[in-house]
């Protein structure tokens, strides 16, 4: 599954909680009586309207990526390598399944550490980061030489101006120089020391989440028919 598809899953399960907890009617899913529950479990995350099965059962289930430090990773299968003995050199001494044993623990480390470097490498940038260092440092040492050049002009010129003009040029590498720097120092971000082992994954058990509630009808009570009032007749005849 893309990126874009796990990210709009994760966002649907902390919104659809957020709403539960804060309005009633999000409280249940359309034509569900139990209420709405989210599990956050080691690794997962879990989507239910509540009953066990079907329609208004789990609905939603995150598995979420796993990572790998690596730089323990680094540390550990290093020290694997460096402290294991050549058993084969003592086959008096050890069974041919203890060497092979020992063999196999040998090549997957090798083959961990091989397998991570070049995402690791890739993820932190890590050859623009090594050019980018090469290249200041060359840069600085050039640098570094105009200055000493000038300097040494600046010691043996007698003409004010011209020893003016000569400090100034001095005072602009120096300029270069920090801009230099800075520009290494704001380039040197901090590197992702993580890198996703096993990727996450959503699986979508029911849609009775999307369906809108319906809305109750109340009747509305009839209201009752007012019996009109008579009018009192008036007289035709006038009294004489």
């Amino acid at each position: 599954m893309s990126d874009k598809e796990y990210i709009e899953a994760i966002e649907l399960y902390y919104n659809e909680r957020l709403n539960s907890q804060l309005k009633d009617k999000f409280s249940r899913c359309a034509d569900c009586k139990e209420k709405k529950q989210f599990i956050d479990k080691q690794g997962q995350l879990i989507y239910t309207c509540g009953s066990k099965s079907g329609k208004c059962g789990v609905q939603m289930t995150i598995d979420l990526p796993k990572y790998l430090y690596y730089p323990e990773m680094k540390k550990d299968a290093t020290r694997i390598l460096h402290n294991l003995m050549d058993l084969s050199q003592f086959k008096d001494l050890f069974s041919q399944k203890e060497i092979d044993k020992q063999s196999k623990i040998k090549q997957d480390n090798e083959k961990l550490l091989k397998k991570c470097k070049e995402p690791y490498s890739k993820r932190n940038n890590m050859k623009e980061r090594e050019n980018l260092i090469k290249k200041t440092h060359r840069i600085r040492i050039q640098l570094k030489k105009d200055q000493n050049i000038l300097l040494s002009k600046i010691r043996e010129e007698d003409d004010d101006d011209k020893k003016h003009i000569l400090m100034k040029e001095y005072i602009q590498i120096n300029d270069r120089l920090k801009e230099e720097y800075e520009e290494l120092i704001t380039s040197n971000k901090p590197l992702n020391q993580f890198l996703v082992v096993e990727e996450g994954k959503v699986t979508n058990h029911e849609s009775t989440h999307k369906e809108i509630p319906k809305k109750e009808k109340k009747d509305k009570p009839k209201k009752e028919k007012k019996e009109k009032k008579e009018k009192p007749k008036k007289e035709k005849e006038e009294k004489k």
